[in-house]
């Protein structure tokens, strides 16, 4: 593991009402570190910080506040913090290290994966007596992939209809599915059915 200090943490103490939050989970859950669905450590304290993208570990469940590090990045382990799992991912070719991505179903064509991302907007201050003053904030927006066995990701549209277009273009019978079953694609849940029917007629 290597030190952190969370920067969530240092925006905390610097701006007053500041909205939304840098982690996925704001607490430390029980979690665990894989490598070839070996458990390799066990017992851990984990929280995914989205926005400077680390998973924190703290020593103990009710450790001092900021007795805690970030993991060091390896794609060749995964981590689950209770039933979350988390996968790293590199890319290729690139000095850029890569990312952090929730695994949401893992299936026998595409597995679908969510990438969580939280960016910092300062506040803003009223420009005059009609507007009102911006309180500091972390907004988060969340980005869906299919992941082939190859590794190759294909986002999703966020639009429901170009999402339905999409995943339709092999076969026909997934929007049908979709609007038999009421599905409201801005639901997570309904993603993950309609994926999972998409992979069993690939």
């Amino acid at each position: 593991f290597c030190l952190s200090r969370g920067l969530g943490d240092v925006y905390k103490r610097q701006y007053k009402n500041l909205k939304g939050s840098p982690y996925v989970n704001e607490e430390f859950l029980s979690g665990k570190i894989y490598k070839e669905k070996k458990v390799i450590f066990n017992n851990l304290y984990l929280r995914y910080n989205a926005f400077s993208d680390e998973i924190e570990v703290r020593n103990s469940e009710k450790g001092k506040k900021l007795d805690y590090g970030a993991i060091k990045r390896n794609s060749d382990e995964f981590i689950k913090i209770f039933n979350t799992v988390y996968v790293f991912v590199p890319f290729e070719s690139s000095k850029i290290p890569g990312h952090y991505y929730e695994v949401l179903s893992a299936q026998k064509a595409f597995d679908l994966y969510k990438k969580t991302k939280v960016v910092f907007l300062p506040p803003v201050d009223a420009i005059t007596s009609y507007d009102k003053n911006k309180p500091a904030e972390f907004k988060q927006t969340n980005t869906y992939y299919l992941v082939d066995k190859n590794g190759k990701f294909y986002e999703l549209p966020s639009n429901k209809n170009k999402l339905l277009k999409t995943l339709s273009k092999e076969n026909k019978t997934v929007k049908e599915y979709a609007k038999k079953n009421k599905m409201n694609l801005t639901n997570e849940k309904d993603l993950i059915q309609l994926v999972s029917y998409y992979n069993s007629v690939q």
